[in-house]
């Protein structure tokens, strides 16, 4: 399941998100989209993830 899928099935906007992980909108979209890729995300952006989405890293990746 990727990002935006967990994000949903949540029930979290983009913008719930971001604010209940600390990051920045735009940087989660990229996410979901693939512009970024989540493997080379930092482990300190994966950890307010895992946190805001109450997953694992393995969920994530």
């Amino acid at each position: 399941m990727g990002l935006k899928e967990m994000r949903k099935n949540r029930g979290l906007t983009l913008k719930a998100l971001s604010e209940k992980s600390g990051m920045h909108a735009v940087q989660i979209a990229q996410y979901e989209s693939g512009r970024r890729k989540i493997e080379n995300m930092s482990l300190k952006n994966a950890k307010k993830l895992i946190e805001a989405l109450d997953c694992t890293l393995n969920d994530l990746l």
